[in-house]
């Protein structure tokens, strides 16, 4: 039932963009010699024989390839992870141990908190 769902589906997509063959990859359907067969019936059945259900053999490596090409594209060769995060200094001037011992908010803080 999914699978002649997915066949019609594909089938009115490919319809509204003029494509004669539609392209079916991943987990759903790799391996699934039934589910394959379901999918090209429905879109034989609903093109009346003008489109071609294909299946991709190696699509696992078309999500690699995508990336690598997108990541060409828009040119983030040069993005690094320090142009992500702010910099922040190590210690501030102001922090120092006495002036964090003796800080009024710390002091109410450990009145009111307890470790276990």
């Amino acid at each position: 039932m999914i699978s002649n769902n997915i066949g019609q589906i594909a089938y009115l997509n490919a319809l509204h963009f003029g494509l004669k063959r539609i392209f079916f990859g991943g987990f759903f359907i790799r391996g699934h010699a039934y589910t394959m067969d379901t999918i090209s019936v429905a879109v034989d059945f609903w093109s009346k024989g003008e489109a071609k259900a294909l299946f991709l053999r190696h699509e696992g490596f078309l999500g690699a390839l995508g990336a690598f090409m997108s990541y060409q594209k828009d040119g983030l060769a040069d993005l690094m992870a320090h142009h992500l995060a702010e910099q922040l200094p190590i210690k501030p001037s102001w922090c120092t141990r006495d002036s964090l011992n003796n800080s009024s908010m710390l002091q109410d803080v450990k009145e009111n908190v307890s470790v276990v």
